[in-house]
């Protein structure tokens, strides 16, 4: 019965976000793979300022849809780069994987083909191994420690580690939020995770978590996510709240599993010689409005999944709450399997503030 009502619901909001699109003109776009989707959210595109002659232009490469939050912040950052810098610094922000994959735009500003981009950090993981101080499980207790490690002492070890390494200067770090398990399975205890089929995303460290607690981890691209749980060939996937309200999951989930396993972060990076090929004025505009387009994404983030744990509430998604203290407990292995990886005194670091 529960189903049938939430169906119902699900038409009824099915039929405003059809009107509302035929309104503004725009179609539902298929989203990259585990970025954080968003409810839709108005927006003026930045007009730009004029360039003048010699002006530099930066390249932006977003692989996520023009309504999320991260490419809605390029465009603050865009809007203000141009006017702070009278137009002698030009941003083209391409969204929808214009540019291509996370990976291959992380590869394009060390070949020159692209100036700026962002990628989540377990796909930054390969090139800068230490992203998993950041995407261990469990290592974050709420937002604030999310936000203070980042942006603090540990956060700016990893960006001197990216110039270092692959000659990418970080600029910030866009927010993805807590992640959390949505299921058709009622799991109301740890011991109810064992042999759960999950989907996660293509990371050692993200594979290991779940094998940890119990569960039987699968690859499979997101875009398959929504068969495979209306088939059963899934039990369940794992995101964080507004991905499941928009991507329409509540329509064949009934659980969503408030874990908060890991704390998503997406850094925004810029090509090392493209900065230092700017002027010491055009530097600190860049990290100011950088810095500037970081607040507005988390807040925005921050919004949306608010909204978005309300409204799937309403569709007849039960929220279930399990002891993070005793999932935490459950994944130690990871840390102990990966010491080189997850190093000691960063994670007590971590820990202690």
């Amino acid at each position: 019965m529960r189903k049938n009502l939430k169906k119902i619901a699900a038409m009824g909001i099915g039929m405003v976000m059809v009107l509302a699109l035929a309104g503004c003109g725009s179609q539902k776009e298929e989203l990259p793979e585990d970025k954080e989707p968003t409810v839709s959210v108005e927006t003026e595109e930045s007009e730009g300022t004029e360039a003048p002659a010699g002006a530099i232009t930066l390249k932006f490469a977003c692989d996520d849809t023009s309504t999320s939050s991260y490419y809605l912040a390029i465009l603050e950052f865009e809007k203000e780069v141009e006017e702070k810098s009278g137009g002698s610094i030009q941003v083209e922000c391409y969204g929808d994987a214009q540019l291509g994959s996370a990976t291959e735009t992380i590869e394009g500003m060390q070949l020159g083909t692209v100036e700026c981009a962002f990628a989540a950090t377990a796909a930054l993981a390969p090139f800068v191994e230490e992203f998993a101080w950041v995407d261990a499980p469990f290592i974050f207790r709420d937002a604030d420690h999310a936000h203070a490690v980042v942006d603090g002492e540990i956060g700016q070890m990893i960006g001197d580690l990216c110039v270092e390494k692959q000659g990418i200067r970080l600029l910030g770090w866009y927010d993805t939020a807590f992640r959390n398990i949505y299921t058709t399975r009622e799991i109301r205890s740890l011991e109810d995770l064992k042999g759960l089929k999950i989907r996660t995303m293509q990371s050692d460290l993200h594979l290991q978590t779940f094998e940890a607690l119990g569960c039987l981890p699968v690859s499979m691209s997101s875009s398959e996510v929504y068969t495979s749980l209306s088939q059963g060939t899934i039990d369940a996937a794992e995101n964080n709240v507004s991905y499941v309200l928009n991507q329409s999951l509540y329509e064949v989930i009934d659980y969503i599993i408030s874990t908060g396993h890991f704390y998503g972060f997406c850094p925004i990076m810029i090509a090392e010689n493209v900065y230092q090929s700017l002027s010491p004025e055009q530097q600190e505009i860049v990290m100011t409005a950088a810095a500037n387009s970081v607040e507005f994404q988390r807040e925005l983030c921050a919004t949306q999944n608010e909204e978005a744990y309300g409204k799937l509430q309403e569709l007849g998604v039960e929220f279930i709450e399990l002891d993070r203290e005793e999932l935490r407990q459950a994944v130690q292995s990871v840390y102990d399997n990966n010491p080189e990886l997850l190093d000691g005194e960063i994670i007590d670091k971590v820990n202690a503030m």
